[in-house]
């Protein structure tokens, strides 16, 4: 699962009115969550809407959990 699909997913569980999680804030999280030396193994260039390369992560099940867990447990 990448970034962009986690983010899709922790903005589709957030409560109305609660302000949207920005794949860029997401990223800031990343080395935090997951130690630095680990989560540049993650890193990848994922294609934005014009087809360019955006910078992101492709996560296993294990790390897209810790991920999504990290902004709620639910």
């Amino acid at each position: 699962m990448n970034s962009l699909e986690i983010v899709d997913i922790i903005n589709s569980e957030r409560k109305e009115g609660d302000s949207e999680l920005q794949h860029k804030h997401f990223l800031e999280k990343v080395p935090k969550v997951i130690c630095e030396k680990k989560s540049a193994k993650f890193s990848a260039d994922l294609p934005e809407a014009y087809g360019r390369p955006r910078r992101g992560y492709h996560f296993l099940k294990r790390e897209a959990c810790l991920m999504a867990m990290s902004y709620s447990y639910d």
